[in-house]
Parts: C-alpha cells; sequence; structure tokens
C-alpha cells in the first residue's frame, strides 16, 4: 500500500499533477525500498485529504481518495478489539500504538474533556 496525505486547498487538476507524480515516483522506487521481499503486482495507492471531500472525486492521480477521518476511524474499528494489557501494538510502531491507547481510554478522555 501506497499512501500519500495532504492538507492543502490545490484545486483537483493540480492535486491529480501532484498525486501521479508521487504515485509514480513511488512505483519507480518500491522495489530498491523493499528489495529481498516478495510484492504484490499491484500496489494499493491512496491519497488521504484532511480536508474537502471525496463525494465528487474517489480518485486522484491513480490512487484512491480518502478522508484521513475515514482513515483513522478504520485503524480504530481494528484496534478496538485488541486488548492492550495482553496484545500491545509493538513499540517500533508509536503511532499505532497510540491509536490503540485511545481506543482502551477513549470514554475516560471524552469524561475528562466534558468537565
Amino acid at each position: 500500500m501506497h499512501y500519500e496525505t495532504s492538507t492543502g486547498p490545490d484545486s483537483w487538476a493540480e492535486r491529480e499533477r501532484r498525486f501521479r507524480k508521487k504515485f509514480e515516483s513511488g512505483e519507480k522506487h518500491i522495489k530498491d525500498i523493499f528489495d529481498g521481499l516478495t510484492l504484490p503486482e499491484t500496489i494499493e495507492k491512496t491519497a488521504l485529504f484532511g480536508f474537502g471531500s471525496d463525494k465528487n472525486h474517489k480518485t486522484v492521480g491513480g490512487g484512491q481518495v480518502q478522508m484521513a477521518e475515514d482513515f483513522i476511524l478504520q485503524i480504530l474499528r481494528e484496534l478496538k478489539p485488541i486488548p492492550l494489557l495482553s496484545h500491545a501494538v509493538p513499540e517500533k510502531y508509536p503511532i499505532l500504538r497510540v491509536l490503540q491507547m485511545i481506543t482502551e481510554y477513549k470514554d475516560k478522555v471524552v469524561e475528562e474533556l466534558k468537565k
């Protein structure tokens, strides 16, 4: 999977140009980056946007459009059934580890923020 992110307000024409360039660069270098590993024939490409909507544009630059909020919620849903105490995400994945902690403690955090 190849993810690229954007929070910029660029036009869709500019996004198309920029993301196509990013995804093509990824295709060009992926074999060198993952030398020695068996790679799938087709790499999924996703453009993550912090702002806007994916309603009118489902693809950009050869990749799927996904909103960052939906992406984060997808990760949280996957992590929710994994008990933190017995199956913590390894330390080498700090962002996923923090997201797992959020799924574990979110109710307490929400209550605290309401005060």
